[in-house]
């Protein structure tokens, strides 16, 4: 198998990749086939290196097909789906999974796999995937400034894109210390983005990120100053976002949610009700809950969601991941933050449920850990980055 990764081909390749998935994030779902149909094309011609992250999105990808004919645990054959819900529950809404939900996780996962093993490379990789996540930030704030400026008020989804502006906020604001004008640029307009889309939580987490970032420059870094970091930026972010909705719906809403899906997640065991299918399960099990049971489309809880879809078989699939090593650099250094930020926002928040975020996902993890037995070729990889 040819594992020699070309650094000019992995720029195209980095460079087309996140411009696609800005095209997915402006303008919608389409550009999912045309990422989900790049992945064997490249895959094929390629034929890079399998890592562990890819075994799991292959493995997700199984559990995906397997959904579709499994019995779900636990829960009645069928039930109808309540008054309240008929004008967006189709008749095939019942207990079984809509099958159009697990064609679309499949294609994904299955995409996804290809993509995490094309998405790795050495210290020139991480540093211009770094930019191009960079300009990824710039393009969707800029293109959300201009729509704030026509009047539109941000609505239901643009707290995803908060998220996602929060992630590639991580990479410049970890250079802003010494910075140029053009880094300080960045930064600000990338911040007034996420500012622009009202999301309590990436606000808090940008402004701790940033501190930290300025904080750390003036004082030698240590493993324990960048676990605290990993704790403030949590903390911070909670805060805001407790404050933010204190008293408000949005806060009273998520407590009736949580109150509620934890029945389901406890029923849903050992596999999970199927990728996607929880807006259509839920609706019909809360109408069979005691009052006040809430009408949600999803769990306001990533950690929640996953153990609702894929059950306990899902988080044992993930436990393949164990062994991660970090990488060097500011890139790989910014790309761990981006995923910690993720893991916060996940307490309140579902937002791998916006496949923007979720095709990122396997560049993140790339960037920031590799697997010990990779190691001959990830140093292979630097010494020809130079």
């Amino acid at each position: 198998m040819n594992t020699k990764i070309h650094n000019s081909d992995q720029q195209y390749i980095v460079a087309g990749f996140v411009g696609l998935v800005a095209i997915r994030a402006i303008y919608g779902p389409g550009a999912d086939l045309v990422l989900a149909a790049a992945a064997p094309l490249l895959f094929l011609r390629r034929r890079p290196t399998w890592n562990r992250l890819s075994w799991v999105m292959g493995l997700f990808a199984l559990l995906a097909i397997a959904h579709a004919f499994l019995p779900t645990p636990q829960l009645p054959a069928k039930l109808a789906a309540p008054d309240w819900a008929s004008t967006w529950l189709t008749p095939a809404a019942t207990w079984s999974r809509a099958p159009w939900e697990t064609v679309r996780w499949v294609y994904m996962f299955a995409a996804l796999t290809m993509w995490s093993a094309i998405l790795q490379g050495g210290r020139r990789f991480r540093r211009f995937s770094g930019y191009c996540l960079r300009l990824l930030g710039l393009g969707l704030a800029i293109w959300l400034g201009w729509h704030r400026l026509g009047g539109e008020v941000p609505g239901a989804g643009f707290n995803h894109v908060g998220t996602l502006l929060l992630l590639t906020y991580c990479e410049p604001a970890l250079r802003l210390r010494g910075g140029g004008l053009m880094l300080w640029l960045s930064v600000s307009i990338i911040f007034a983005g996420i500012v622009a889309t009202g999301a309590w939580a990436p606000i808090g987490m940008a402004i701790a990120v940033t501190f930290w970032s300025i904080a750390a420059a003036k004082r030698q870094k240590t493993e324990w100053q960048s676990k605290r970091m990993w704790v403030w930026a949590g903390l911070l972010g909670l805060a805001v976002a407790a404050v933010g909705q204190f008293g408000s719906a949005s806060l009273g809403s998520r407590l009736a949610v949580w109150r509620d899906v934890v029945a389901l997640a406890w029923d849903a065991q050992p596999w999970g009700v199927g990728f996607g299918s929880f807006r259509w399960v839920f609706p019909i099990y809360a109408d069979h809950i005691p009052p006040p049971a809430l009408r949600a489309l999803h769990p306001e809880n990533s950690y929640v969601w996953f153990t609702i879809e894929a059950g306990l078989l899902g988080w044992l699939i993930l436990a393949v991941l164990r062994g991660a090593k970090a990488h060097a650099g500011k890139s790989a250094q910014a790309a761990r933050i981006a995923l910690v930020c993720l893991a916060v926002e996940g307490l309140i928040e579902t937002p791998l449920l916006w496949s923007p975020i979720l095709w990122l996902l396997p560049l993140w993890v790339n960037l920031a850990f590799y697997w010990p037995t990779q190691s001959t070729t990830i140093e292979a990889t630097e010494r020809e980055s130079g």
